[in-house]
Protein backbone atom coordinates (compact mmCIF):
# COMPACT_ATOMS: atom_id res chain seq x y z
CA UNK A 1 0.00 0.00 0.00
CA UNK A 2 1.41 3.23 -1.01
CA UNK A 3 1.21 6.40 1.17
CA UNK A 4 1.48 9.72 -0.76
CA UNK A 5 1.44 11.94 2.99
CA UNK A 6 4.07 13.95 3.52
CA UNK A 7 3.22 14.91 7.14
CA UNK A 8 4.14 11.32 9.71
CA UNK A 9 0.96 10.02 11.45
CA UNK A 10 2.23 10.61 14.16
CA UNK A 11 3.67 13.04 16.48
CA UNK A 12 7.02 12.83 19.05
CA UNK A 13 6.36 14.70 21.91
CA UNK A 14 9.00 17.33 20.50
CA UNK A 15 7.10 17.31 17.74
CA UNK A 16 4.34 18.29 19.79
CA UNK A 17 6.40 20.95 21.39
CA UNK A 18 7.10 22.80 18.14
CA UNK A 19 3.88 22.23 16.42
CA UNK A 20 1.55 24.05 19.70
CA UNK A 21 4.43 26.39 20.86
CA UNK A 22 4.72 24.91 24.05
CA UNK A 23 7.80 24.03 26.03
CA UNK A 24 8.46 20.69 26.48
CA UNK A 25 7.55 20.05 30.54
CA UNK A 26 4.22 21.80 29.03
CA UNK A 27 3.45 18.90 26.60
CA UNK A 28 4.60 16.11 29.03
CA UNK A 29 1.63 17.58 31.05
CA UNK A 30 -0.51 16.86 28.06
CA UNK A 31 0.89 13.75 27.07
CA UNK A 32 -0.13 12.61 30.84
CA UNK A 33 -3.59 14.25 30.87
CA UNK A 34 -6.96 11.85 30.53
CA UNK A 35 -8.42 12.76 27.11
CA UNK A 36 -5.52 13.62 24.99
CA UNK A 37 -4.94 11.09 22.53
CA UNK A 38 -1.75 9.33 22.70
CA UNK A 39 -0.47 5.90 21.45
CA UNK A 40 2.76 3.74 23.30
CA UNK A 41 5.22 2.41 21.73
CA UNK A 42 7.79 0.54 23.79
CA UNK A 43 8.64 3.77 26.05
CA UNK A 44 7.55 6.09 23.48
CA UNK A 45 4.72 8.36 23.40
CA UNK A 46 3.18 8.97 19.96
CA UNK A 47 0.39 11.34 19.20
CA UNK A 48 -1.70 10.64 16.74
CA UNK A 49 -2.23 14.02 14.09
CA UNK A 50 -5.86 12.98 13.87
CA UNK A 51 -6.29 12.98 17.41
CA UNK A 52 -4.55 15.96 18.28
CA UNK A 53 -6.74 17.90 15.77
CA UNK A 54 -10.46 16.44 17.02
CA UNK A 55 -8.56 17.19 20.85
CA UNK A 56 -7.78 21.02 19.61
CA UNK A 57 -11.15 21.50 17.96
CA UNK A 58 -12.59 19.91 21.40
CA UNK A 59 -10.91 22.25 23.59
CA UNK A 60 -11.88 25.07 21.39
CA UNK A 61 -15.61 24.97 21.26
CA UNK A 62 -15.46 24.39 25.12
CA UNK A 63 -12.95 27.10 25.51
CA UNK A 64 -10.86 25.41 27.94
Amino acid sequence: MKNDRTEPMCLAVDDLCEILGVSRPTAYELVHRDGFPTIRVGRRILVPRAGLEKWLETQANTGR
